[in-house]
C-alpha cells in the first residue's frame, strides 16, 4: 500500500512540476510567430531602440495603393506627411496589405506580424472582398483565438466536466500552442498568393467593361495563373461563385480539372458567409480590438471612399461606422469626408475602374494624417 502510495505521490509531483513548468513554457511560445522581411518596412528601423512610432497597415488592394504609381498608395503618401510635417524621420511603416484579401487575410497578415514588428499603431481597411471571397476564415478565427488565449475555439458546453478541466491545464495549451505554432499556422492561405500578370490583365479587362473578353482571357491563358486553384476562383468570381455554372462552362471548354482543385469550394457555406458580413466583420474586429489592447496597439479603421451610387460600398461603410461605434474604436470615415470635399465631376476625376488614382489616395492619406493630429494620437 506504501508504495502505490509513493507512486501516485510521484506521478502527482511530476504532473504538478511539469504543469508549472508549462506555466512558464507556454505564454513564451505563444511570442513566436512567422516574421515579415524587413523589405516591407518603410522608414527608419535601424536606430537603436527602434522608431517611436510605428504603423502596420492591413487591409486589401486600396490599402496596396492599386491604380496608383508604385509608393503612391495611401500609406507611402501617409509616411511622407508624417515625416514632413510632424516627426521628421522617427518613424516606420510596415504595408501587409494584399490585392482581393477579405477581413480574414488581412487580420491572418497582422496575427502572423505584430509581435515581430511591435506597431504603435494598426490602421485598418478591410471588407470589401467579404462579399465575393470567404477563404480562410477558420484559419483566421483561430489565430485570433490563439492570440487571445482562447485554446479551444471548437468548445462544446456537453463536452464532460473532466474534458473541460483538461482543457484549462497548461500542458493541454501548451501542446494546442505548439500545434498551432508548429502546423497550423503554417497552413498555406487558400486564396492569398503574390499577384501575376494573370490576374492584372483580368482584372483590367472585366473594369473596362469587357467581361466577355475577360472571360475568353481566363479560357485562353488558365496555364499562366500562379495555381490551377487560382485560375478556378477567378471563374468562380466571374460566375458570381455559382459553383454548377462555374463547373459546366469549364466542362464545355474542356478544362475543368478536378484533380488540381486543393481547396474544396462550399457552396453553401459560402453563401451563408456573404450573407452574414456585418456579423463576421463585427466578431473579428471585436477579437482584433482586444489584441491591439492587450499589446498596446492603437487600432484605427477606415471606410471606403465612395460619392456614387455604390449600395454595396455604402452598406459596408455603414456596417463598419456602426462596429467602429459600438466597439469604441477609432474611425477615419473617408466616405463622409470625400463627400464633403467632392462633387460628381470631382468624384469622376479622381475615380479608376475599381479605385482611386493618386489624387484620391493622397485625399486618404490627409484624412488619416488630420485625424491623427486633431485627436492627439502623436
Amino acid at each position: 500500500m506504501n508504495l502505490i502510495k509513493k507512486i501516485s505521490l510521484s506521478i502527482l509531483s511530476i504532473v504538478i512540476f511539469t504543469e508549472l513548468g508549462l506555466q512558464v513554457l507556454s505564454f513564451t511560445y505563444s511570442h513566436f510567430h512567422n516574421p515579415h522581411p524587413q523589405s516591407k518596412v518603410l522608414g527608419v528601423t535601424d536606430n537603436k531602440n527602434g522608431s517611436r512610432y510605428k504603423f502596420m497597415f492591413i487591409g486589401d488592394s486600396w490599402t496596396v495603393g492599386a491604380d496608383a504609381p508604385p509608393q503612391k498608395g495611401y500609406p507611402d503618401l501617409l509616411h511622407e506627411l508624417l515625416t514632413k510635417n510632424k516627426i521628421g524621420n522617427d518613424i516606420s511603416f510596415i504595408n501587409l496589405a494584399k490585392s482581393s484579401n477579405n477581413s480574414s487575410e488581412a487580420i491572418i497578415e497582422f496575427s502572423r506580424g505584430y509581435q515581430q514588428f511591435k506597431p504603435n499603431f494598426l490602421v485598418a481597411l478591410l471588407g470589401m472582398n467579404n462579399g465575393w471571397n470567404t477563404y480562410d476564415i477558420e484559419i483566421a478565427n483561430n489565430e485570433l483565438n490563439t492570440n487571445l488565449g482562447i485554446f479551444d475555439s471548437n468548445d462544446d458546453s456537453s463536452s464532460s466536466t473532466i474534458a473541460n478541466l483538461i482543457k484549462k491545464t497548461r500542458i493541454f495549451r501548451f501542446y494546442y500552442l505548439a500545434k498551432f505554432n508548429l502546423i497550423d499556422s503554417k497552413i498555406n492561405l487558400k486564396y492569398g498568393h503574390p499577384e501575376t500578370k494573370f490576374d492584372e490583365e483580368y482584372f483590367k479587362l472585366y473594369g473596362e467593361g469587357k467581361e466577355d473578353e475577360a472571360l475568353d482571357y481566363l479560357t485562353n491563358n488558365y496555364q499562366l495563373a500562379h495555381t490551377y486553384d487560382d485560375f478556378f476562383r477567378y471563374v468562380l468570381y466571374h460566375f458570381s461563385y455559382n459553383l454548377d455554372e462555374t463547373i459546366r462552362y469549364l466542362s464545355e471548354k474542356q478544362i475543368y480539372f478536378p484533380e488540381k482543385i486543393t481547396s474544396e469550394f462550399n457552396q453553401g457555406k459560402h453563401n451563408e458567409l456573404i450573407s452574414n458580413v456585418p456579423t463576421l466583420l463585427n466578431d473579428q474586429l471585436s477579437s482584433l480590438k482586444k489584441i491591439s489592447q492587450k499589446n498596446g496597439i492603437t487600432l484605427i479603421l477606415q471606410t471606403y471612399p465612395c460619392l456614387e451610387n455604390d449600395i454595396w460600398k455604402t452598406e459596408l461603410n455603414k456596417s463598419i461606422r456602426i462596429i467602429a461605434k459600438d466597439q469604441n474604436i477609432h474611425l477615419v470615415d473617408h466616405e463622409m469626408l470625400f463627400r464633403d470635399k467632392y462633387n460628381s465631376d470631382d468624384w469622376n476625376r479622381i475615380l479608376t475602374p475599381y479605385h482611386v488614382n493618386e489624387e484620391g489616395y493622397l485625399q486618404m492619406a490627409k484624412n488619416i494624417y488630420e485625424y491623427l493630429m486633431n485627436n492627439n494620437l502623436l
